[in-house]
């Protein structure tokens, strides 16, 4: 049978959520940061004439927590292979994090889909075996998948890691059967995951996610090398630079001060599945609960916006799509969807170790522009 089609109200919600989402990780693959311009070494590359100059290829990574069934992966392969795009200069690792038993699914699903496949490698993704705890010879498979090498490097550029968000232990063990680099330019991305798990569950991901990888090392207080460019330069291999970036329903306020929100909570949880983050001891409400939470799990430079700002800002920068969604999706009911959207939201974060200025500010400036006006 064919899939019923969705009500105008719930494509328009989709169509906002989507075209967010997608401006930011375009934006994010379109920056250009100081890490670019950095060798191995952290010493910036010169030519021939002593100017510096810009490699050829952009380290990027996206890790998508809750992934699903989400695509993301393979438009964003499909634009850097197209030629004479800043994207086609971006090196991508991308890894996919979910239950396992999903991730299982997935992998089956894109081995057997040919366009797919071909996108991750002519075998398509290979299963990652880890050691047994109680005999190191024996191989155990894991819900853990990676794509093929199609450059000869030796390098994947895909991954699918079996993990309960739950536990941000198993959190580190999926990322550490991966060859992500913690220090590279890394986008943590989640769409309606966090507010299914409880406020310190949800905290304890943002938490895990700002301090990934990161290493306290100790530094010579006795040395004065703040004026000191090149040594700057060289200890940019101790720096991090990331960014989250989250989308998720979001309930205005407690029991009886948000009537819709209130609603809201009791269809999804008589559905099975319950907005955990409003309920219970430090129970998060509205935007200033959103940018609370981050700012309090080592985020910084911290933004949050409705969705029903960010879709009113799509009629005034990009009419012609506007007129566009509305002649394929009219609707009766416009107020009830400015309350929908009302009750969604998009909240981002940066983190970076080392100076505060400099690529932080500008990850900043990316995600929160694209994030405002590409809407």
């Amino acid at each position: 049978k064919p899939t019923p089609k969705p009500p105008p109200l719930i494509n328009r919600g989709y169509h906002s959520r989507v075209a967010t989402v997608r401006a930011v990780l375009d934006a994010f693959l379109d920056a250009t940061f100081e890490f670019d311009a950095a060798g191995d070494d952290g010493v910036m590359p010169r030519g021939d004439d002593g100017d510096h100059q810009t490699p050829i290829k952009k380290s990027r990574q996206i890790v998508s927590l809750g992934a699903g069934f989400d695509t993301n992966y393979f438009r964003l392969n499909e634009t850097m292979m197209t030629k004479d795009t800043k994207q086609s200069q971006v090196q991508l690792k991308y890894v996919e994090l979910d239950f396992p038993s999903l991730i299982e699914t997935k992998a089956k699903v894109i081995n057997a889909t040919g366009v797919l496949k071909e996108i991750v490698g002519t075998e398509g993704l290979k299963r990652i075996l880890s050691a047994s705890s109680y005999s190191a010879p024996r191989r155990e498979p894991d819900s853990c998948f990676f794509s093929n090498d199609e450059n000869g490097e030796g390098k994947s550029h895909y991954f699918l890691a079996g993990c309960d968000l739950r536990d941000v232990r198993s959190l580190t063990a999926a990322l550490e059967k991966t060859n992500l680099d913690p220090k590279a330019p890394t986008l943590f991305l989640s769409e309606c995951c966090l507010a299914y798990l409880s406020p310190q569950d949800a905290g304890g991901v943002l938490q895990w996610a700002s301090r990934w990888g990161r290493i306290n090392e100790s530094k010579d207080q006795s040395i004065d090398t703040t004026n000191d460019k090149s040594h700057n330069r060289n200890n940019r291999n101790n720096e991090y630079l990331r960014t989250y970036f989250a989308y998720d329903p979001v309930v205005l306020g407690p029991a009886r001060s948000d009537k819709f929100g209130e609603q809201m909570l009791l269809n999804l949880t008589a559905r099975g599945c319950p907005l955990l983050r409003c309920e219970g001891e430090g129970a998060v409400f509205g935007l200033d609960g959103l940018t609370k939470q981050f700012e309090q799990s080592g985020w910084r430079r911290v933004g949050s916006i409705d969705m029903l700002a960010a879709t009113d800002r799509l009629g005034e920068d990009d009419e012609p799509e506007m007129r566009r969604v509305m002649r394929l999706e009219p609707l009766d009911e416009v107020e009830e969807y400015r309350l929908i959207q009302k009750h969604y939201a998009i909240v981002w974060g940066v983190c970076r170790d080392g100076d505060e200025g400099g690529d932080a500010d500008t990850l900043e400036k990316v995600i929160s522009r694209r994030t405002r006006q590409a809407l």
